[in-house]
């Protein structure tokens, strides 16, 4: 899965056209995004500015480290089956200013100040995490004559994309509609779904599963890194490596205990030491995302029973040796 800053434009009299460089922290949060509950939606909420004196590193950054921050006035999502492309603009009518510790409506103040470098940042509005902010990408703009003006405005374009296919990844989306009414004290109140990876499981068709396996029951995540995951069977699914009279098989590799059609040694099923060399007849491997509120009230989330899925070309040797990873652009 790659993720790539398309460009940062800053507009006054003229237009600036650059490329920002996005932080660990990001590509984590989207990451973790992937296979934990997470709240569709993880939109930049904010642009960052620098006056005066540039950074000495443009990397690991706080709000604070920062003068003043403007809200994002337009976030806006092209999504297909396997992409995201968002869109931002930053119009300030108003602007935090860090340090001042105020609400500033009178922007001519900052007028013929330098601008230095710029940052992202949006806020985790995840339960735990709530109110959290996260610097998630910066650039060093020190070398350009880029002053702050009356007209002055920001866009930023990124893409997200992945190797799957199917519904669109309304986990990778930095929004969402999808809502539910949730009923407390006899109100009805609208909101934000959260989805969570629920199973993995292989298919002949794009978003159908003739074999699931469900997390936490059949199988876990096994987080590799920061950037990166896979799939470790449970106790009791270990696989065999040895062809034997009671081996039994679904055509999956590696093979599990629990399944029930049986296959005898041929001349044409060749064991070795360490592995069992079948190969799936499935043509997808299907990974199913679940809808879910969380009830502020009984601090669960609550299961909506509905449900999107990614699809992955299965040109691996098996289930359980997949890897989904998170990098930047190189371009």
């Amino acid at each position: 899965m790659i993720v790539k800053n398309e460009f940062v434009k800053i507009k006054t009299n003229k237009e600036t056209v650059l490329h920002n460089y996005l932080y660990d922290t990001y590509l984590k949060f989207i990451c973790e995004n992937m296979y934990k509950y997470s709240r569709m939606g993880f939109a930049f909420d904010y642009c960052l500015i620098k006056f005066d004196t540039p950074f000495e590193n443009i990397y690991d950054k706080e709000f604070t480290d920062f003068n003043v921050g403007l809200y994002a006035s337009s976030v806006t999502a092209n999504k297909s089956s396997n992409s995201v492309e968002a869109n931002y603009i930053f119009t300030p009518s108003y602007v935090e200013d860090y340090e001042n510790h105020t609400i500033e409506h009178d922007l001519t103040k900052y007028n013929d100040r330098k601008i230095t470098a710029i940052g992202f940042g949006l806020v985790d509005r995840s339960p735990g995490n709530y109110g959290q902010e996260i610097v998630c990408a910066c650039l060093d703009t020190s070398n350009y004559s880029i002053y702050w003006q009356n007209n002055i405005s920001f866009q930023r374009k990124d893409i997200i994309t992945s190797d799957t296919y199917g519904e669109t990844p309304d986990n990778l989306s930095p929004i969402s509609e999808k809502t539910t009414i949730f009923q407390t004290m006899g109100e009805d109140l609208l909101v934000p779904c959260y989805t969570k990876l629920y199973s993995i499981g292989l298919g002949t068709r794009i978003g159908e599963m003739k074999e699931e396996y469900i997390i936490g029951q059949d199988i876990d995540i096994n987080v590799i890194d920061d950037f990166s995951f896979s799939f470790k069977l449970r106790k009791g699914l270990e696989p065999n490596k040895y062809p034997t009279l009671t081996t039994y098989t679904n055509n999956l590799y590696p093979l599990p205990l629990k399944v029930s059609k049986e296959i005898l040694p041929n001349i044409n099923l060749q064991p070795s030491s360490n592995k069992y060399p079948l190969l799936s007849d499935y043509k997808y491997i299907v990974y199913k995302y679940r809808y879910y509120y969380f009830n502020d009230k009984q601090s669960e989330y609550i299961d909506l029973d509905e449900y999107f899925t990614m699809s992955l070309p299965n040109d691996t040797k098996g289930l359980f040796e997949i890897v989904t990873k998170i990098e930047r652009s190189d371009v």
